[in-house]
């Protein structure tokens, strides 16, 4: 059968008779089970999309503009472990997804991109739509390369898989002309090659860490997505256990411990260095795992640790090792295969001293983390019947509601804490947090997790503010008739832009003032945009409305949007403790 008869998608009776070079993809994606495309169609790209078409094992997830296209994706990802398609339209359509981009980027998330171009015989005009799409891209991608011959096409993609999947993980980009997507070529279409990153660390290395965490008195763990990357968090919290040393998340989306564990304290924040040196500070032994030290928006310029702590980082991404603070040891390696290393080291040297040493350890910080619980608990229960309704009495009343074995995505922002609290989420792939910096990713990441696990139902949070970034997520979500309960945190403001003014002020001793443009209003109505997109909505103001709300969404199937309206006030609590240290109490 010559190809001119054959049509796209249509088998050929030889798999290796010359067909255009888009089909040839679509044929990789297929082998590779590549099989979600999210994208947003434009000129440049309708031939490939009309060759997609005759693909029904492909499955094309349309969002109404890049942004929400790569927070979809996104998500995907997250949940998958696997590298996301992501289509976005020539240079303006890059344009539009950069944001998500840099946070996928910024948070190791596997994607690969790519945009169409016009003709290569016509890009020296420099017309519509034109650009140099490969630097673009270049600031937030591991890689980013322009296709220029289409027999390079397949050979090029599997690179970019394979760069995109090998840590330190991220999005990758490649350019597409039409003319290369016409051409025809020969189909060399195999399965990717992926690298195996499960390295062990060298036997010297492991010994002198176990030694270190048997032989000090104030040991501390700190962990990042690395560990959930590879499956360690078991192994984080056999070894914190064995040498009573608390743990706590760093640069963590994703779940790499269980909050009911009785060591993990929580997280320490992407805020201000000032509140993680408290953590830090005292510690005399300290084993960073698979998370940078420290992705901070204004971090310390003060030490983080003592000058005698002796500070150990085992990573998958040598960047972030010794990046930012000497190491004793920096370790390229798996987490996991690094963490059994270690604790059977420290097995090994165990003695009964060091067993009484970390008995005491652990119920020192067991203790520790009850009165921390008690203490939070305390001042909920003081705002417990506030109106509007309190962020922890929504987020009692949410958790309560939440069927068992649902999935929950959060960009709730400053309710995230509360949420924390009543949820304390603890099986793998269960709770995925908002990260990398960028607003706007819960929703369209929620929309990707669910097509990722159909089976499960999922919660959606986000705050007012990063829910209006990429509203018409909830289109895509109608369109699939998807089962996600989309929730807004309401307090009609950016809260957090105040919670942050409060620390400037603090910093400068200055006296708090009025916060500049930081209230939204006109105030939105959620639920009449949400029936705008084929989303049902409502808005809730108490406890009962907000509990009858969730029942019926989970029960009835199909995508809602719940706007909670709860109280946005940056409590005179705080407020007096910021005067306190500015001396304007």
């Amino acid at each position: 059968m010559s190809h001119a008869n054959t049509e796209p998608g249509e088998a050929s009776d030889d798999a290796n008779a010359p067909i255009p070079a888009k089909e040839a993809l679509l044929r990789q994606l297929v082998r590779d089970k590549m099989d979600v495309i999210f994208g947003n169609p434009g000129t440049v790209e309708e031939g490939f999309l009309a060759a997609l078409s005759h693909h029904p094992e492909i499955r094309y997830i349309f969002g109404l503009q890049e942004s929400v296209v790569a927070g979809m994706a996104d998500g995907y990802a997250r949940v998958t472990h696997r590298p996301a398609v992501v289509q976005v339209h020539s240079a303006v359509g890059l344009g539009n997804a950069m944001a998500m981009l840099y946070q996928a980027h910024r948070s190791f998330t596997p994607m690969v991109v790519f945009a169409g171009e016009v003709d290569t015989r016509l890009q020296a005009f420099d017309g519509f739509l034109g650009g140099d799409l490969t630097e673009i891209a270049r600031p937030v991608t591991k890689w980013s390369v322009r296709v220029l011959h289409g027999p390079q096409l397949l050979r090029m993609w599997r690179r970019a898989v394979k760069v995109a999947m090998t840590p330190p993980q991220g999005p990758v980009f490649l350019a597409l002309p039409m003319s290369v997507l016409d051409e025809v070529v020969e189909p060399d279409v195999h399965e990717t090659s992926a690298v195996n990153w499960h390295v062990t660390p060298p036997a010297a290395a492991v010994e002198a860490i176990a030694k270190a965490l048997v032989d000090t008195s104030n040991p501390l763990i700190l962990i990042g997505d690395n560990v959930a990357l590879a499956g360690a968090q078991g192994e984080v919290r056999q070894l914190s256990e064995l040498v009573g040393a608390p743990v706590y998340g760093v640069d963590f989306g994703d779940l790499s411990a269980s909050f009911k564990d009785p060591l993990f304290l929580g997280l320490v924040g992407h805020g201000f260095g000032e509140q993680t040196r408290a953590i830090t500070r005292e510690a005399t032994a300290v084993l960073a795992v698979g998370t940078p030290l420290f992705p901070e928006l204004f971090p310390s310029l003060k030490p983080y640790f003592r000058d005698d702590a002796r500070l150990f980082q085992i990573d998958l991404n040598p960047w972030e090792i010794a990046k930012n603070y000497a190491v004793e040891l920096g370790l390229l390696a798996d987490p996991k295969a690094a963490l059994q290393e270690i604790t059977q080291a420290v097995l090994r040297l165990s003695t009964p001293e060091f067993q009484q040493k970390a008995r005491g350890g652990r119920q020192r910080w067991s203790a520790h983390k009850r009165a921390q619980r008690a203490a939070r608990q305390q001042a909920f229960d003081a705002v417990w019947d506030r109106s509007p309704m309190s962020a922890s009495r929504m987020a009692e009343v949410v958790v309560a509601c939440l069927p068992g074995n649902a999935l929950v995505y959060d960009e709730a922002i400053t309710s995230s804490d509360e949420l924390l609290h009543y949820l304390e989420p603890s099986a793998a792939d269960s709770y995925f947090l908002g990260r990398g910096g960028c607003l706007g990713v819960g929703w369209p990441g929620a929309i990707g997790a669910k097509l990722a696990r159909p089976d499960r139902p999922v919660l959606a949070l986000s705050g007012d503010g990063s829910a209006l970034y990429i509203i018409q997520a909830l289109w895509t979500a109608a369109r699939e008739k998807l089962d996600i309960v989309f929730l807004v945190c309401n307090n009609r403001s950016y809260r957090i832009l105040k919670v942050n003014l409060l620390h400037y002020w603090a910093e400068r001793q200055e006296c708090p003032g009025p916060f500049p443009f930081m209230d939204l209003t006109p105030e939105v109505r959620f639920d009449k945009v949400a029936e705008g997109f084929g989303v049902p909505g409502c808005t809730v103001v108490d406890a009962e409305s907000l509990r009858a709300a969730l029942e019926s969404a989970f029960s009835s199937g199909g995508p809602h949007l719940i706007d909670v309206l709860i109280d946005g006030s940056v409590s005179e609590e705080v407020r007096m403790v910021i005067r306190s240290h500015s001396g304007c109490a």
